[in-house]
Formats: structure tokens, C-alpha cells, sequence
């Protein structure tokens, strides 16, 4: 089985659009980041949030601060 793999990045360029568009209130924090942990921290922020336990600014900043531990292995 062969992958395209400008259809594959398409596919995840709008996986996290959709992600970035759920949290585009904090564009400018997730700017800083680079792009692996910004990936990373938006998916963590977004099931954060959809679990209904707490607003979006501390979802983000909760998959912000597990996505960087788990990129330096702390």
C-alpha cells in the first residue's frame, strides 16, 4: 500500500486547522511554540476540553505543559 503524501499532509493540515480554529483565541501563545509541541498541545488541549471539566484558556495551557514534558522526557 503507497501513501500520497501531499493527500496525507493535506488530511493533517486539516486536522489541526480544525484544532487551531477551536482554540484561535490564543493564536499568539501557540505561535511560540514550536511546531511539534504546538501539535501536540492542541490535541491534548481540545480532549481537555471536550471532557467538560475546564475552560479552553486552561485546557490549552494543561496540553501546553504535557506536550513540552513529554517532548523532553521529564
Amino acid at each position: 500500500m503507497t501513501f500520497d503524501h501531499g493527500f496525507v499532509k493535506l488530511i493533517i493540515e486539516h486536522l489541526l486547522m480544525d484544532k487551531e480554529e477551536e482554540f484561535g483565541k490564543f493564536k499568539g501563545r501557540l505561535r511560540g511554540l514550536d511546531e511539534e509541541i504546538r501539535e501536540r498541545a492542541l490535541t491534548y488541549a481540545r480532549d481537555f476540553y471536550r471532557s467538560g471539566k475546564m475552560t479552553k484558556e486552561v485546557a490549552l495551557e494543561k496540553g501546553i505543559t504535557r506536550a513540552e514534558i513529554e517532548k523532553r522526557d521529564i
